[in-house]
């Protein structure tokens, strides 16, 4: 991928990854190298620096215009993510954090399983967990996808790696800023209303662990708005 923008020139569709970016300036060029790195032709990648304190946005002028990148007051990761998508051009979205990493072959693979079957609206993978200087911890093999289960144990599956179809996240909605806590799962319920998650049972993420990560507590029911039917 040489130039991080929508072509439209290309038969290839295009899949628009945003990049929310909050005070991990030690790890966001690896996460911006790992989608400048792709296999596939057509990325359109946008970073958003939601109001760093850090060396955030000097990492980001570093860069100059291979890709779309803008700093703004923070208004937080919800509102963030919501912002990107609302600008990205892609039909295929995604969305990565700024301390993760892709796998070179991420978005083709992704690609090839999310247009396998038009019921399949989203795309997740299993994942290596990482460290602070990069080096795999383990790995994570994600669950097969339940929706039910998901909505009864609060389990929230999809991690790093996931793509998701743009016409699926409009009946959807975007994440609901009001939820600080997970607030992923929220959107995962109310997208798997839409069609059906699959999941590729290839490792084609990095997770990040360190210890500015946020932490993760089991939720309390009424921290999401559940699904009005199933």
């Amino acid at each position: 991928m040489s130039n991080s923008a929508c072509k439209d020139t290309l038969k290839d569709e295009c899949v628009s990854i945003v990049i929310p970016a909050y005070n991990h300036a030690t790890y966001l060029s690896e996460a911006i190298d790992s989608v400048i790195a792709q296999d596939y032709p057509n990325i359109e990648l946008i970073v958003i620096d939601d109001g760093s304190t850090d060396a955030t946005a000097n990492i980001l002028e570093k860069y100059n215009k291979q890709f779309y990148w803008e700093t703004q007051n923070n208004i937080g990761q919800a509102k963030t993510l919501e912002k990107g998508w609302k600008m990205a051009r892609g039909q295929i979205l995604s969305y990565l954090s700024a301390d993760d990493v892709l796998e070179k072959n991420a978005v083709s693979a992704s690609l090839e399983v999310l247009n396998s079957h038009n019921s399949i609206v989203m795309t997740y993978c299993d994942f290596n967990l990482i460290g602070e200087f990069s080096k795999t911890i383990k790995t994570s093999k994600s669950s097969d996808y339940e929706y039910k289960k998901m909505l009864v144990d609060l389990n929230c599956i999809p991690g790093p790696g996931v793509f998701f179809r743009r016409s699926a996240y409009q009946q959807s909605g975007p994440w609901n800023a009001k939820y600080t806590q997970m607030p992923d799962l929220d959107f995962w319920l109310r997208l798997g209303l839409v069609g059906e998650f699959r999941r590729i049972p290839k490792v084609l993420a990095n997770f990040r662990v360190h210890e500015a990560s946020q932490t993760f507590s089991k939720p309390s029911i009424d921290f999401l708005s559940l699904p009005d039917k199933l």
